[in-house]
């Protein structure tokens, strides 16, 4: 579920950014997720996090897959079992809500 959380962000910023999906790369395991620019872009900084959180309920859940299924097509066939898109984009809030908490601290 970590791996569609974090697939999913990274199609949210496909959406609301137009940010190439291969801008940023990550990790995630049961534990934890890791998620980094693949060239220093200054994405992560520069986006505005509370608009992102206004914006993960809004967003179509089909047009969501399309865009996870040329993230990582292993989290894409997740995202088809029910209620798992929706669980993974509770992950994809948490995310948000960290990275806000982590720019601001710079």
């Amino acid at each position: 579920m970590n791996r569609l959380g974090a697939a999913a962000f990274i199609a949210l910023l496909r959406i609301m950014k137009k940010a190439n999906i291969n801008e940023l790369e990550y990790a995630a395991d049961m534990g934890r997720i890791v998620i980094w620019e693949e060239m220093p872009s200054g994405l992560l900084e520069s986006l505005d996090y509370d608009k992102l959180e206004e914006e993960i309920d809004r967003v179509n859940d089909d047009v969501l897959r399309i865009i996870i299924s040329k993230i990582d097509p292993l989290a894409f066939n997740v995202s088809l079992e029910e209620n798992n898109l929706n669980v993974a984009l509770k992950i994809t809030l948490n995310m948000i809500r960290t990275l806000k908490q982590k720019t601001l601290s710079y």
